[in-house]
């Protein structure tokens, strides 16, 4: 890889990892607040 591709690789992975967890913590947000009974949440998985 050279040195302006390595140097864009980690200023796209620096902006895509906190992106990426805030949108996974969103989700969880989101699933926990919709409290889904035991038998809804075994039919949607």
């Amino acid at each position: 890889m050279s040195q302006a591709g390595a140097h864009v690789f980690f200023i796209v992975a620096a902006y895509a990892v906190p992106v990426l967890l805030l949108a996974v913590e969103v989700w969880h947000l989101a699933r926990r607040s919709r409290q889904l009974p035991p038998q809804e949440l075994a039919d949607e998985a």
